[in-house]
């Protein structure tokens, strides 16, 4: 009876979908997150905010938006004047 039973949850374990099979993968690593930015430091921010978007599978759409949301300081008033100059143009 045991071997049945292992048996049937290598079975479901094989139908599992390569989102679900992300999703646990997930669960176990290191937590990543969007750093802030200030304007200190950029090659290593763009560094951590590409590990970042790899990691959370951000949509290239997405990335921009983000990290706006986490620029501060003399950054964000920098880059609220270059949208507002260039209208908010889509970077590729």
């Amino acid at each position: 009876m045991h071997n049945e039973e292992k048996e049937e949850d290598i079975s479901v374990q094989d139908h599992k979908s390569k989102d679900e099979e992300e999703d646990e993968v997930r669960l176990w690593t290191k937590r990543v997150e969007l750093p802030i930015f200030e304007g200190v430091d950029p090659q290593g921010c763009l560094s951590r905010a590409e590990t970042f978007f790899e990691v959370q599978k951000v949509k290239k759409k997405e990335k921009l938006r983000l990290a706006y949301i986490n620029m501060e300081g003399n950054a964000s008033y920098w880059f609220n004047f270059w949208r507002k100059e260039f209208h908010e143009p889509i970077l590729e």
